[in-house]
């Protein structure tokens, strides 16, 4: 029997007047991504592009396409140009409101002003929102929205009420910025009631949108996905659910839309101000990295890997959806450096989350199910920092973190700490081998003040709690120094750059830089600037009396109510003679030799077999 072929619906010009006047409704599905238009990005643009046109003789402008597909209810569902559909609805109740704001400042009513800016208003107004002719005069708007509390906001902008009290969603958080910003603009822009009438008039009478309504919207999505596939600044991931929503049975639509939503709500939740790591983006992202154990490049790679996984096999999809709301949740806390079974800082990380990098959170996350977490931790932090130290090349770390995780993805829960170690040193390039840690100490002894400074104080940081460990801890060393709480450090030079320059050293040269670098470089738990520009000798009382033993080492008449912490100071005097009445290079030398061993001495044995 032949094949019957059928052409898809004619796509429909309308205005944007039309689009929102007829009565057909705009449904926004709940397995639709967050309304995400920022107000002083796409907002601005399109607010400035509808200006220009207006002012010019053009005599429509068209704002692109929407794709849509029927529901039983008779609204059409979007799938493509939500972003689009809601901003315009949103500029119109804004555009509504400017307009009686102008009526009632130029005429002390909208009833007072002409039959023209009275017939506008109503116009304007009857699009904005629908009242119902029975007894009960019921309200319906123009475009529904299924999640995220964006159809709550919109109803109570249409209306004229108070936005939602209490913490707001994405969602609505957006819209209210892009009626605001809205509002805003037209303030500035249009002076008078007449020229906000024009503008509106120009926006409901002379903009036009397509939209190409399909028979279903599993149809309405294969559309969506070969249109944006070719170029359009989507992600992999919102690539990825429309492709399991091709492939999933209609019944399980509510079930995706629902996982989806948790899944990004856990990653909103992460403790953390880099907003890239709370997205679903760069959670599948890391995630892929640990199912493949490669990197995963190009802008579609995300998409691209777990389609190819999925294509020959889409029941793998239902248990995908259970794996990532488990560990989206694992991965917020992990972005947030907090332990998995408990809300508490990861001590552990501390260092690698100092230098806020990214290539390490797959291992984590490939071992976030073992007993041993913690010393998994305390590997990947050092070995990220040996990264940030020796200066290795970015493209072999990423190409050896990810064959990291894998193996340690692989090993069970209850992987004694021997077996964690085992695994990472079969990982080529993860273990120190003596090259490797020649070349770190090569470039410890190359740090300099100022760029290195961030590197300096970790080091120094980690060599005092070396010594000792009570009096502060490496997340108050890292921290500059709090007056008002005498709690973090400032960092000083123990020989000034001005005592440095009456010795006539080149500050081209590597003795400079020897001068400027970790064996002259110290932490202090108070102001140093008060001290900065005076030599070592007057620094006695200031070194002798910190609250990190390393730095009271320098004093040679150490301070302490802690006995112990005096024996301690002794003792790191007797492995180099520090004296600051003759404070030289030789000197500098020696501690700056003492510094990078203990350094190298704290590096888990796991990374130095």
């Amino acid at each position: 029997m032949a094949r019957n072929y059928k052409r898809p619906d004619v796509p429909q010009l309308l205005s944007i007047g039309e689009l929102f006047s007829r009565d057909t409704t705009l449904t926004i599905p709940k397995w639709q991504r967050e309304y995400s238009w920022d107000a002083d990005e796409e907002v601005r643009q399109l607010l400035e592009d509808l200006q220009e046109f207006i002012a010019s003789s053009s005599h429509n402008y068209v704002l692109g396409s929407i794709i849509t597909f029927a529901l039983p209810d008779g609204s059409h569902a979007v799938v493509d140009g939500q972003q689009r559909t809601v901003t315009l609805y949103t500029l119109l109740i804004a555009a509504r409101d400017q307009l009686e704001f102008r009526l009632n400042t130029e005429f002390g009513s909208v009833a007072n002003s002409s039959e023209g800016f009275k017939a506008l208003h109503l116009t304007v107004d009857s699009i904005t929102r629908k009242v119902s002719m029975d007894v009960d005069a019921k309200i319906s708007f123009p475009i529904f929205m299924e999640y995220g509390g964006g159809n709550q906001l919109l109803a109570a902008l249409a209306i004229k009420a108070p936005k939602p009290i209490g913490t707001l969603t994405v969602s609505q958080v957006n819209i209210w910025n892009a009626y605001e910003k809205s509002r805003d603009f037209l303030d500035k822009n249009f002076a008078t009631a007449a020229q906000v009438g024009e503008f509106i008039r120009g926006v409901i009478q002379g903009t036009f949108i397509v939209e190409t309504n399909v028979g279903d919207q599993r149809q309405a999505l294969d559309i969506f996905f070969k249109m944006n596939v070719r170029g359009r600044a989507l992600e992999g991931a919102d690539f990825l659910k429309n492709f399991m929503f091709q492939n999933l049975t209609d019944d399980k639509y509510d079930d995706l839309s629902e996982k989806w939503t948790e899944m990004s709500k856990a990653l909103r939740s992460a403790d953390s101000t880099r907003s890239k790591l709370k997205t679903p983006e760069f959670f599948l992202r890391n995630l892929a990295i640990v199912d493949k154990g490669e990197k995963i490049s190009g802008e579609q790679g995300v998409f691209q890997y777990w389609e190819d996984k999925f294509r020959d096999d889409v029941s793998q999809l239902e248990d995908f959806l259970e794996e990532i709301q488990v560990k989206s949740r694992v991965f917020s806390k992990i972005a947030g450096n907090k332990m998995i079974e408990k809300n508490e800082l990861n001590e552990s990380m501390i260092g690698a989350d100092y230098f806020k990098g990214t290539q390490y959170l797959p291992i984590l996350l490939a071992g976030s199910h073992l007993k041993n977490y913690a010393h998994l931790s305390e590997i990947v932090n050092f070995r990220y920092l040996i990264y940030i130290l020796a200066q290795e090349r970015t493209q072999d770390f990423e190409s050896m973190a990810p064959r990291w995780a894998k193996v340690i993805s692989e090993l069970p829960k209850d992987a004694s700490i021997e077996k964690i170690d085992q695994a990472t040193s079969s990982v080529p390039g993860v273990a120190l081998d003596p090259i490797g840690i020649a070349t770190l100490e090569k470039r410890l002894e190359d740090l300099s003040s100022p760029k290195d400074e961030r590197k300096m104080r970790l080091v120094l940081a980690l060599v005092s709690l070396n010594f000792e460990v009570g009096l502060c801890d490496l997340a108050e060393f890292l921290k500059k120094y709090q007056p008002s709480k005498h709690a973090g450090f400032d960092t000083d030079l123990i020989l000034n750059v001005d005592e440095i320059r009456t010795l006539g050293v080149d500050p081209q040269t590597q003795e400079y830089r020897e001068y400027m670098g970790l064996g002259n470089f110290v932490l202090i738990n108070g102001q140093a600037k008060h001290y900065a520009n005076k030599p070592p000798s007057s620094k006695e009382d200031l070194y002798g009396n910190d609250k990190g033993v390393f730095t009271r080492a320098l004093s040679s008449t150490p301070n302490s109510a802690v006995k112990d912490l005096n024996a301690i100071a002794k003792d790191i005097r007797k492995q180099v003679n520090f004296d600051l009445y003759s404070w030289d290079l030789a000197t500098i030398r020696e501690r700056r030799s003492l510094i990078i061993s203990e350094f190298i001495s704290t590096i888990p044995e796991g990374l130095v077999p």
